[in-house]
């Protein structure tokens, strides 16, 4: 009876171990919630609401002021793009401590997509997302339309091409 008693005690100080290593490992594990569904968005600096969806578009448009202050706007007339509108595609994850990480982009040109992962680099802190009461990580995804203009020295050029002709 007491071989009994030691196994029954046994098996369950193991199976008790062993459903708490379960649990440490389920809560250590990190959650990633797309912007467009978390229950309580991240809070940007200065942002006030009593709805998720006045944080939200709040945040949006701090994060769009913030790029669009900071972009060097001037590298583009450097660059050899196409006239018209330039797309960079940006995407980063705002985690548990509300820093961005894990930023990549897309675009037309290295060098506006190093200047994209650079201006969204610096976004200050803010209040991390929750679901469910827990901070959570936040995806989210940024794009950034610029307008190429056609190079003034072309113009130029056209110009007196114009001017010589008549």
């Amino acid at each position: 009876m007491k071989h009994v008693i030691l196994i029954a005690t046994l098996m369950l100080f193991t199976l008790a171990s062993v459903q708490s290593q379960v649990k440490d490992s389920i809560t250590s594990f990190t959650v990633e919630v797309p912007v467009e569904i978390i229950e309580n968005v991240p809070i940007y600096k200065g942002c006030f609401g009593s709805t998720n969806a006045n944080l939200k578009k709040c945040m949006s448009d701090k994060i769009n002021y913030h790029v669009g202050s900071n972009f060097n706007q001037s590298m583009i007339k450097d660059l050899d793009l196409e006239p018209g509108l330039a797309r960079i595609y940006v995407k980063f994850k705002i985690n548990t401590e509300g820093d961005v990480v894990n930023i990549e982009s897309r675009g037309p040109h290295p060098a506006l997509e190093a200047e994209a992962t650079r201006v969204v680099g610096l976004i200050p802190r803010m209040t991390p997302g929750k679901q469910r009461g827990k901070p959570v990580s936040v995806l989210y995804s940024l794009p950034i339309v610029l307008k190429v203009d056609p190079k003034v020295e072309e113009n130029k050029k056209k110009k007196r091409r114009h001017k010589n002709r008549t």
